[in-house]
């Protein structure tokens, strides 16, 4: 029988809440499901998991960057496995299904929340949430995390491609009346009807996120894809960096990297097909791996050109 824990964080700190996230991919949890759901009121620009930018911090999730200011609502599981909560979730559609008892908790305030697989939760007045997961393939801890613009911006790049036209808004501008605390215990019980279980209340706590490191850099060769971008770069130390606004199993995208950064360039394509292509990556927000391939042989193939190399 499944187990769950839910924590309503109440108003913390950002990198507190962040920090959760960070320490649910690797810590043992307390049941086969957490949900914790807390809020912040600040300015940060936090980065995505692979988008390797400056910023204040770096979630675990993949995804878009985005720029907190204002009050923003954290809403994140922790499960043991992709279908821990919801029977028929797997990793190649772990979004989808997670996101839909978030959509019907907003639609109880009023909000005609939408999902169309992207990175983003939509109303028809615009964007409203940064949604992203992270994963780990070895041991197939998964974790969904979403942002709620309370009030106040959200976006780095309000007319970034993949809003398809669309501003983001937040919910004072949706004339939103339930304050955060309702809010946050309405998407709590909407992800506990999916399950017969009693849950089991329990209280926050974490090490607050680490402050993004210095290793930012700017790719040397970026692609499109539907999600966003994909880039890559080869550093002086040898090591070939992969990154962008998809998502996958970032230890997968380890892999990926270790591989890539020595193989032969003509075994690139196999390269990225034998950790990118595997289903328990779960590589989401692109068409195909082609946009890969590119990127990451033009790195090698600049990287190798270079008279510093």
């Amino acid at each position: 029988m499944t187990t769950i824990c839910t924590v309503l964080a109440g108003e913390r700190p950002f990198h507190e809440l962040l920090g959760w996230g960070h320490e649910a991919l690797v810590r043992p949890l307390a049941s086969d499901v957490e949900i914790v759901v807390g809020w912040s009121t600040t300015r940060l620009h936090v980065a995505g998991a692979f988008t390797r930018t400056k910023a204040d911090l770096v979630r675990a999730s993949g995804g878009a960057d985005f720029a907190v200011d204002g009050t923003v609502l954290y809403a994140a599981l922790a499960l043991s496995a992709p279908n821990a909560l919801v029977p028929d979730a797997h990793v190649g559609n772990l979004l989808n299904r997670y996101v839909r008892p978030l959509l019907r908790a907003l639609k109880h305030v009023g909000v005609n929340a939408r999902y169309s697989d992207r990175d983003w939760i939509g109303t028809p007045n615009g964007p409203i949430a940064s949604l992203g997961f992270a994963r780990l393939e070895r041991t197939e801890r998964t974790l969904i995390e979403t942002c709620i613009a309370v009030s106040g911006g959200l976006w780095l790049e309000p007319t970034r491609a993949s809003f398809l036209g669309k501003l983001p808004t937040h919910l004072h501008a949706l004339n939103v009346q339930q304050g955060p605390k309702g809010i946050a215990k309405l998407i709590v019980d909407s992800y506990i009807s999916t399950s017969n279980v009693e849950p089991l209340e329990t209280t926050f706590s974490c090490a607050p996120c680490k402050a993004a490191e210095a290793e930012n850099f700017a790719f040397t060769h970026v692609a499109p894809i539907p999600i966003g971008w994909v880039g890559a770069t080869q550093t002086d130390d040898g090591l070939l960096h992969v990154g962008g606004e998809w998502m996958a199993a970032s230890d997968v995208v380890t892999e990926l990297e270790r591989v890539v950064s020595t193989c032969a360039v003509e075994e690139i394509p196999h390269a990225v097909q034998a950790t990118l292509g595997r289903k328990s990556a779960g590589t989401f927000g692109i068409q195909t791996l082609t946009p890969f391939v590119n990127v990451i042989r033009l790195a090698r193939e600049g990287h190798n050109a270079s008279p510093n190399s």
